[in-house]
C-alpha cells in the first residue's frame, strides 16, 4: 500500500452536485431580485457560493451577495438532492478502500450541514472523519487549513498522505501542507487542474485506488 490516509474533497471529486448547487443558486437569485448576464451553468461551480455569484454578477454588492448567500443556504441546506450523484466507479472505489484499510477523510469548502446530508443521501460513508468550511466556531476555514486540521487531529504522518481534488486549489493546498496531491480529471476544475503541478493526474475512479493501493 502506497498511502495509508486519503483526504478527499466533495464537490467534482467524489460526487457530482451541480445539478442541485445550480438549482439552489438560480432560486435564490430569484428570490432576492438578481439576474445574471447569462444562464448559470456546471462551469461556476466548485468555488463558494459567494464567489460563484460574483463570478455570474460581477456588480453584485456585499449586502445583495450575503443576502443571496442566506438565500441559497435556504434552498441547497433542506433539498434531499435530487441532482447529486456520485461519479462512475466512486463507490466502488471507495469499498475498496476501506476494505484495504485506507482511512478515508473530507475535507470540503461545504458546511457541515450539507455536507453530511449529501454524504448521507449518496451512502457516501463511513469516513473517518470530515472537515468543512466551518468545523471551526467563528472563521471559515481555508482548503490548507482543513487539511493541516486532519493531519493533526487524526496523528497523520504525511508521507502516506494523499489529498485528491479537481481543482488547482486542492492540490496548491496539499503541497503547502507537505502531502501528495491527486488532480482527478473529470471534476468541475479540470482544465485548471493540469496545469498545476500534481503528483498524480486521473482519468477515473478506479485509476485512483490503484494509485493507492
Amino acid at each position: 500500500m502506497k498511502f495509508s490516509n486519503v483526504i478527499f474533497d466533495l464537490d467534482g471529486t467524489i460526487a457530482d452536485s451541480s445539478g442541485d448547487i445550480l438549482s439552489a443558486l438560480s432560486s435564490a437569485m430569484a428570490e432576492t431580485g438578481l439576474s445574471p448576464a447569462g444562464k448559470p451553468d456546471r462551469t461556476i461551480v466548485g468555488p463558494p457560493v459567494a464567489e460563484m455569484l460574483g463570478r455570474l454578477l460581477p456588480g453584485i454588492s456585499e449586502v445583495q451577495c450575503e443576502t443571496a448567500v442566506a438565500a441559497f443556504r435556504r434552498h441547497y441546506d433542506s433539498s434531499s438532492y435530487p441532482g447529486t450523484s456520485l461519479y462512475p466507479g466512486m463507490a466502488e472505489t471507495l469499498s475498496r478502500l476501506r476494505s484495504a484499510g485506507v482511512r478515508l477523510f473530507i475535507a470540503t469548502n461545504k458546511p457541515e450541514i450539507p455536507t453530511l446530508r449529501v454524504l448521507d443521501a449518496l451512502r457516501a460513508g463511513p469516513f473517518d472523519g470530515v472537515v468543512c468550511v466551518n468545523s471551526l466556531p467563528g472563521r471559515k476555514l481555508s482548503k490548507s487549513e482543513m487539511i493541516e486540521k486532519i493531519l493533526s487531529d487524526w496523528r497523520l504522518e504525511k508521507d502516506r498522505t494523499l489529498m485528491v481534488g479537481d481543482c488547482d486549489s486542492d492540490i496548491l493546498a496539499a503541497r503547502r501542507c507537505g502531502v501528495k496531491g491527486a488532480a482527478v480529471l473529470w471534476g468541475y476544475g479540470a482544465g485548471e487542474v493540469c496545469s498545476c503541478g500534481a503528483d498524480f493526474t486521473v482519468s477515473s475512479a478506479g485509476e485512483l485506488a490503484e494509485i493507492v493501493l
